[in-house]
C-alpha cells in the first residue's frame, strides 16, 4: 500500500473527487479514538467539541468507515511506495459545477443557530434572532444580507463564488463581502456552503482507485521558520501541493526556489511525469483547481480578512477536498508568532475543522503548537532548506524534529498504525536509515536541478552552502545582558525576515532567497553579555571580526549595514533575564 500525500500549505486559504464522499468510503475501523497525546485507539467520528462549542460542530451520522481489514501492515505501506508511483499516469482531472437555483423572492420563516460561549475572535456564529428572510438574487444584495448580520442560503453562497469564476463581479464587491463575513461571521451551514461551493466551481484531482484511500497531506496554519513539509514530503515519499500565499519569512515553495534550477510550477501532466519516475513532488497549485479560493485569497491579504475563522476553513478544506485526500492532519499553530493568539482559539478552529474534514469524507486530526518561538534555528529561504536537509542528515534541532515525527506519526496513525507512538517510530527510522534523503534528491532533480547539483546539496559530506546562495554580509549579534533566555519574540523576528526581504507585501515584490537570521540559542539557553560584531568583504570573499561576547543571532543581508533601528528591533525579540528556567521543547501541546 502506497502512502501519498498531495498537497501541504501555509496558508490559511485552502482537495476531493467530482463528488462530496461520505465517511463510508473510508477505511474500516472498530476502534474508539481518544483524544489524549498517546493513545492506543481511535474512533471513526469526529472527536466532541469544547463546551460552549457545539453548535459549531456538524452532526456526523456515526457510519462505519467501509469495508475489508482493520489493520494494515505500516512495513507493508512504507515498502510499496515504488511499486504503486507506475500507476500514477492514471491521475485526471475531474470538472464538475453545480449550478444555481434562483429563487426570486420566496421568502422563509428561519431560526439562527443559538450563539455560543466562543471568543469574539472566532466570529463563526451569527446572532440569535427569528426573522423573515428574503432571497437574494444579486451581488449587492447578498453582501446587503451579511452586511446586516443575516444568514446566507446555498444558492446565494454558490451565486456569489460562481461570479467570482465567471468575472462578472467587481472587486470592491469581493471585498465588501469578504469584509461582511469577516465582522459578522457564518455559521455552520454557511461555512460547509461555501466550502462546497468552492469545490464544485474548479476541478478536481482524480487518483487511481487503489491510491484512494492512502492519499494523504499535512497543512499548517503558518509559522515562522517552520520548515516541516520540506521534512516531511521525502519522509512519506509524496506529492505536494503548495499555496504561493505571502508569508512573513517566505513560503514552502520559495525556500525551493533557493536550490538552483528547481522547477516549482508543474503542469498536471508534468507533475504525472514526475510521480511517475519518483513517486514524489513539490509544486504549486494550478489555476483550474480552485480559481474562486485563488481569488479571494488574494482579496482577503488585501482586506486583512485572512484571520477569519470562517473563510479560512471553507479555503483549507475546499482545497484538500478537491484534492482527493483519504486523511488529513493540521497543524493549528497559536501564540505570538501566529494569527491565533491563544491555545483557546487553536482549539476551537481545530475542532471547526477536523469536524469539516469528517463532513468532507476525509480522516481528519489536528494538532495544536505553540508559535512564540521560531521553529528549528533558522528563519528565511535557503537557510531554512539547509537546516531541512542538516535534518534529512540526521543533524537537528530537537523540537522541528518533534514536530516533523508527530505530524508524521499521525498522517500514518490516522491510515494504519495502532498507536501515534507506532507511527512516529516509523517516522523516526526513515530519517535514520537515509532513504529520506535519497528520496528528496530524486525529487529535485526529476523538477529541474542538474544531477551534480543534487547530488552536491545531499552529500552529507558536502557543505550545502557550495549550492545554495549566501547573503553578501552577515552580521552577528551578541546579547545586551547575561543570564539564561526567557524568550525569543517570533514575530518580531518575522518581521526583519520580512524587511530583509525574505517575503513579499505585494505578489510582485522580489524575494531574496540568501537573507534571514539564523539563532545560536534557545529558550533556557545561558548566554553572557558582548558587543557586537562586524562584517566585511575582502578580495570578494565573506569574513566576519569577531570584537568580544557571546553570539545569539546571524542576521544574513544583502545591504552593507543593517542600521542601528534595525538592529533596535532584532534585539527586542530576545528576553533574557537572571534566573534560570527549565522548559519543554516540544511544541505540540494538544491532539484533536
Amino acid at each position: 500500500m502506497k502512502i501519498l500525500m498531495s498537497a501541504s500549505s501555509s496558508r490559511g486559504g485552502g482537495g476531493h473527487h467530482s463528488h462530496t464522499p461520505s465517511s463510508s468510503t473510508l477505511g474500516s475501523s472498530s476502534k474508539e479514538r481518544s483524544k489524549s497525546p498517546a493513545p492506543s485507539s481511535r474512533s471513526t467520528s469526529p472527536p466532541s467539541p469544547p463546551i460552549g462549542f457545539a453548535s459549531l460542530t456538524p452532526q456526523l451520522s456515526k457510519q462505519k468507515l467501509g469495508s475489508g481489514n482493520r489493520r494494515t501492515s505500516i512495513e507493508t505501506t512504507i515498502s510499496n511506495i515504488s511499486r504503486k508511483a507506475s500507476s500514477v499516469s492514471k491521475v485526471g482531472i475531474e470538472r464538475r459545477e453545480l449550478p444555481i437555483s434562483k429563487r426570486g423572492g420566496a421568502k422563509h420563516s428561519i431560526q439562527d443557530t443559538p450563539r455560543t460561549a466562543v471568543s469574539p475572535t472566532s466570529r463563526l456564529i451569527l446572532p440569535t434572532s427569528k426573522h423573515t428572510v428574503t432571497y437574494a438574487n444579486t451581488i449587492p444584495d447578498i453582501i446587503k444580507k451579511k452586511r446586516n448580520g443575516e444568514r446566507l442560503f446555498p444558492d446565494e453562497i454558490m451565486l456569489f463564488v460562481k461570479s467570482i469564476v465567471e468575472q462578472s463581479i467587481q472587486q470592491a464587491q469581493i471585498g465588501a463581502m469578504l469584509m461582511a463575513i469577516y465582522l459578522r461571521g457564518m455559521n455552520t451551514d454557511e461555512t460547509v456552503a461555501m466550502t462546497r461551493a468552492l469545490i464544485h466551481t474548479g476541478s478536481i484531482l482524480s487518483w487511481p482507485e487503489e491510491w484512494r484511500r492512502l492519499v494523504v497531506d499535512k497543512h499548517s496554519t503558518g509559522g515562522i521558520g517552520d520548515k516541516t513539509s520540506l521534512i516531511l514530503a521525502p519522509i512519506l515519499a509524496v506529492p505536494m501541493i503548495a499555496s504561493t500565499a505571502m508569508e512573513l519569512s517566505g513560503t514552502m515553495l520559495e525556500k525551493l526556489q533557493s536550490i538552483p534550477g528547481i522547477r516549482v510550477n508543474l503542469t498536471p501532466l508534468e507533475m504525472r511525469s514526475v510521480l511517475h519516475t519518483v513517486g514524489c513532488c513539490i509544486t504549486s497549485e494550478y489555476s483550474e483547481l480552485l480559481p474562486a479560493d485563488q481569488v479571494i485569497y488574494k482579496n482577503r491579504e488585501l482586506t486583512s480578512t485572512v484571520d477569519s475563522p470562517p473563510l479560512i476553513i471553507a479555503s483549507v478544506m475546499s482545497k484538500k477536498a478537491a484534492e482527493g485526500l483519504a486523511a488529513l492532519v493540521l497543524d493549528i499553530k497559536y501564540g505570538r508568532g501566529s494569527f491565533m493568539k491563544s491555545k483557546e482559539e487553536a482549539r476551537n478552529l481545530a475542532y471547526a475543522m477536523v469536524n469539516m474534514g469528517y463532513k468532507m469524507g476525509i480522516k481528519t486530526s489536528a494538532l495544536l503548537s505553540s508559535m512564540d518561538s521560531p521553529v528549528g534555528n533558522t528563519i528565511g529561504n535557503a537557510l531554512e532548506v539547509a537546516e531541512a536537509l542538516q535534518c534529512l542528515k540526521g543533524h537537528d534541532k530537537a523540537d522541528l524534529k518533534e514536530l516533523a515525527t508527530k505530524l508524521g506519526g499521525e498522517l500514518l496513525y490516522l491510515l494504519s498504525a495502532t498507536t501515534r507512538k507506532e507511527g512516529a517510530d516509523i517516522i523516526n527510522k526513515i530519517m535514520r536509515e537515509g532513504t529520506a534523503l535519497q528520496k528528496f534528491k530524486d525529487m529535485i532533480v526529476a523538477q529541474g536541478v542538474r544531477s551534480d547539483i543534487a547530488n552536491r546539496l545531499c552529500d552529507p559530506r558536502t557543505d550545502v552552502w557550495s549550492v545554495l546562495p549566501r547573503a553578501p554580509h552577515v552580521t552577528a549579534l551578541s546579547s545586551q545582558a547575561s543570564g539564561y533566555v526567557h524568550y525569543i519574540d517570533a514575530l518580531e523576528l518575522g518581521r526583519v525576515a520580512h524587511k530583509l526581504g525574505a517575503g513579499r507585501s505585494k505578489p510582485k515584490d522580489p524575494v531574496y532567497s540568501n537573507v534571514g537570521l539564523e539563532l545560536q540559542v534557545h529558550v533556557g539557553s545561558s548566554i553572557l553579555k558582548g558587543v557586537l560584531y562586524n562584517s566585511v568583504i575582502e578580495a570578494g570573499c565573506l569574513t566576519m571580526i569577531c570584537v568580544v561576547g557571546q553570539v545569539w543571532v546571524r542576521v544574513h543581508h544583502i545591504h552593507n549595514e543593517l542600521g542601528e533601528n534595525f538592529i533596535s528591533h532584532i534585539q527586542k525579540a530576545l528576553i533574557v533575564r537572571p534566573t534560570e528556567i527549565i522548559v519543554s521543547h516540544a511544541r505540540v501541546t494538544e491532539i484533536i
